[in-house]
């Protein structure tokens, strides 16, 4: 069985957003940009991500990032949350 809060299952801010929200509010532990998003949405989560010493993962497309997480559409960036157990 495997229950969605057992700390394995990775949880997502998906988005520039919640992406940025996520990131002020110090939840998050790895970024994941695509390489085909616009450099203009993605420069600043970046910057802001390595001055604050979080990980930045590089994914090949929007589309691949967008499965990755979960959902059907592209996404240009995402952020995965620390103690996803604890999230909503």
């Amino acid at each position: 069985m495997n229950d969605f809060n057992d700390n394995t299952t990775p949880v997502f801010c998906v988005g520039l957003k919640e992406t940025n929200r996520c990131m002020k509010r110090g939840l998050v532990t790895k970024v994941y940009v695509a390489k085909d998003a616009d450099s203009f949405v993605t420069r600043p989560v970046i910057e802001f991500a390595e001055k604050n010493g979080l990980a930045v993962f590089f994914v090949e497309t929007m589309k691949e990032l967008g499965a990755m997480t979960g959902i059907d559409i592209g996404a240009a960036v995402a952020a995965e949350i620390k103690n996803s157990s604890k999230r909503r």
